[in-house]
């Protein structure tokens, strides 16, 4: 079968024949039609990424049918969470490194992380929901506890995870905010129902603006990290929760652990989900039809274009490849 391998770090994927896998009495085939690109697979490519094991073919999400039983499916990307719903044990893992992704014809994953694809969803969409999915889901509702009527700043809104985490909060009947460094991603976020979003490239009053308007979050989601989460101390109110899933933006600098603990300020990480956070996830879309933004669709041949396109500041939501004809 046709599959995108990674050979060799800060180098482009290569069209290489490899074998097709095989289905076993625990595992199912799916011939796959579309896979979603996350932001790992390009780190993993540019080597900043931990126990890179090359060579390899990258992608988590992908959409398909299964050859078991003939249904449109995706997959729960995420293996050997655990029992823990408070977090993944050290063996945890994803698809796309090391085992094979999803940027290939065919791929063999775990019977249980199979799921039947929404019927709402095209199939683009439904392959790029999987991981951002999860991710912003556990992020939101299980460490950020966000309520109906709830004020939730989610920032950076550009990304995959952050714009699929404005439609679940926005479906949970949160009031949503949202910041980024483009006008016209914070219009089109507006479109969806969002009450109003800040440019903190162009507005250097935003926060004092946000919290003159919002009187203080009761929660902020953020992906960036860097110096920016001191600021994002004052404008949570007392008892506020801050839900980081990355940190794009490197370490947490200058925090003002005075403010932390006199606001009664939660501040919690969180990454990927349990194999419970997924279902409830794909449960949660399929009754609030809940859409992830597809910016662009790109063929195999294009996949390279598709990974430089992936960290333009221009890039908006998710980014999908549509795998060969078979």
């Amino acid at each position: 079968m046709k599959a995108l391998l990674l050979k060799n770090l800060k180098s482009p994927l290569i069209p290489t024949v490899i074998p097709k896998p095989k289905a076993t009495k625990n595992r199912s085939r799916i011939k796959l039609s579309f896979a979603g690109l996350n932001r790992r697979d390009y780190w993993i490519q540019q080597g900043q990424y931990p126990r890179i094991d090359l060579p390899v073919v990258l992608g988590s999400d992908g959409l398909g049918i299964d050859e078991t039983d003939g249904r449109r499916v995706f997959f729960n990307p995420g293996l050997n969470w655990g029992e823990n719903q408070a977090s993944q044990q050290p063996e945890f893992q994803l698809v796309g490194m090391p085992d094979q992704g999803t940027l290939a014809e065919y791929i063999s994953v775990p019977a249980d992380k199979i799921y039947e694809v929404p019927d709402h969803l095209t199939d683009p969409e439904g392959a790029c929901l999987p991981l951002a999915g999860v991710t912003a889901y556990r992020a939101l509702f299980i460490q950020g506890r966000l309520q109906p009527g709830q004020k939730v700043l989610i920032t950076g809104v550009g990304g995959g995870v952050a714009s699929l985490a404005v439609k679940l909060a926005l479906a949970k009947s949160a009031q949503v905010y949202i910041n980024s460094s483009s006008d016209e991603k914070i219009e089109t976020v507006i479109s969806w129902g969002c009450i109003n979003g800040w440019n903190y490239r162009t507005d250097l009053e935003w926060l004092q603006n946000a919290k003159e308007e919002v009187g203080g979050f009761d929660l902020i989601l953020d992906g960036a990290g860097g110096e920016t989460v001191k600021d994002y101390i004052d404008v949570l109110r007392p008892g506020g929760r801050l839900v980081a899933y990355g940190a794009t933006l490197g370490p947490w600098t200058q925090v003002p652990a005075a403010k932390v603990f006199w606001k009664q300020i939660h501040l919690t990480g969180s990454t990927m989900g349990s194999d419970q956070d997924f279902a409830d996830m794909v449960d949660f879309v399929r009754e609030h039809q809940v859409r992830p933004y597809v910016d662009r669709v790109f063929s195999m041949d294009e996949a390279n274009q598709a990974f430089d396109y992936l960290i333009n500041p221009e890039a908006f939501g998710k980014i999908v490849i549509k795998i060969n004809a078979h």
